[in-house]
């Protein structure tokens, strides 16, 4: 680059000279005599004076370079975005909730005698039948009860039998009928308890059932406080939420066309994720001032044979559907709530307010009148509303 201070100082200085020589008080005769003898080249104006015209050359140039060679403003490109339509679908607005499967009905099998166990057949997971033995019971104290009893009995029924006689032939009075027949019927008592109690050493399966929990073992001993066995209809599942009261008038003024799904993820390279439907068969009519939750029991009516109790799961609960309507992706929508529409016509997009606009976890519902609008699907975050774009429509 030229020095451009240096540049119009010598330019100064050579137009000063020139000056000077162009005196014509002062120089002009000598001038005029080196025009005539053409020995101007020779005198020192002259040199100065080519040199003044080529350094005004010079900065003309540059002059005018720099104005020619003045950067334009850069002009971005419009945006590239994505639009589409609406499409037709189904939009199920939805709580999402978490909690446990469960049976219908567990049944804790506890011994109705205490004794050591002689006899413990069975195995968790495995099905037993209604009347199937469970666990044995030592009966040998209770078989000596029982014989105990039977000769209490035997003694009270045969003097019952030889008052009822006297009693019969005027020989006795009614007060000792009496009394000798309620002595022998507390004995038969006594010996039906033992007979009972001698029966209950046999503990049996009270209904159909798969062993859930068989906590004791042979040897160990059985008592009326602990089960000897856990056993569940795995036929019945069911899942018992805990809701929060806020939901508490939706579920109330729905609950006769609520419908759910059981969701269960499967684990790659292991099992599949696991539907079921599910319907309520419960509502609590309350709430709890402690947890302020309330409970509501979904029956499971699908194929559960891959569910076991004590399994989380999610509860998807429709509470209200809307079938053949305009949908997008949810994920289009921006954190304000808000998409872009695109006008074809202008080229510009457009913002609008869906922050109040029913969803679902998948998807958004698009007004009837709206439903034949592009809307931005790709691109969103870097428009501004009336922006030109360059839309590829889908």
């Amino acid at each position: 680059m030229v020095n451009m201070k240096k540049f119009f100082e010598s330019t100064k200085e050579n137009f000063s000279k020139v000056s000077e020589y162009l005196d014509l008080n002062e120089k002009g005769e000598e001038l005029k005599s080196a025009i005539k003898s053409g020995e101007i080249k020779k005198l020192p104006i002259f040199r100065y004076f080519v040199a003044f015209i080529v350094l005004s050359a010079l900065l003309m140039i540059i002059v005018v370079v720099s104005i020619l060679m003045k950067p334009k403003p850069y002009v971005a490109p419009p945006p590239k975005i994505v639009a589409e339509k609406p499409k037709l679908g189904t939009l199920r607005k939805t709580i999402s909730l978490t909690g446990y499967v469960t049976a219908k009905d567990m049944i804790a099998v506890v011994p109705f005698v205490n004794g050591t166990i002689l006899e413990y057949p069975i195995v968790e997971g495995h099905v037993v039948e209604e009347g199937e033995l469970l666990a044995v019971i030592d009966p040998a104290p209770f078989e000596k009860q029982k014989l105990q009893a039977q000769a209490a009995y035997s003694g009270y029924q045969s003097s019952f039998l030889r008052v009822e006689a006297l009693y019969h032939a005027g020989a006795a009075t009614r007060q000792d009928y009496d009394t000798i027949k309620a002595q022998r019927d507390a004995a038969r008592a006594q010996l039906d308890l033992a007979i009972l109690q001698l029966g209950y050493t046999n503990v049996i399966a009270p209904v159909r059932g798969t062993v859930l929990s068989a906590p004791t073992a042979k040897g160990a001993i059985g008592n009326t406080q602990q089960p000897v066995a856990v056993l569940a209809d795995m036929s019945r599942l069911v899942v018992r939420l805990n809701v929060p009261e806020k939901y508490f008038d939706i579920f109330h003024k729905n609950k006769d066309h609520i419908v759910a799904e059981l969701y269960r993820p499967g684990t790659e390279g292991y099992s599949e994720d696991i539907r079921v439907p599910a319907r309520i068969s419960s509502l609590a009519p309350y709430i709890d001032a402690q947890s302020k939750n309330f409970q509501v029991e979904f029956v499971l009516e699908g194929d559960t044979t891959l569910l076991r109790p004590g399994m989380f799961i999610r509860m998807n609960v429709f509470y209200e559907i809307f079938e053949d309507v305009h949908l997008l992706d949810l994920s289009v929508r921006k954190v304000d709530g808000s998409l872009y529409a695109y006008d074809k016509e202008s080229g510009t997009v457009k913002w609008l307010d869906f922050s109040h606009a029913d969803v679902d976890n998948e998807s958004i519902l698009i007004p009837a009148a709206y439903k034949d609008l592009y809307f931005v699907t790709d691109g969103q975050g870097v428009i501004f509303d009336g922006q030109k774009v360059s839309a590829e429509l889908r």
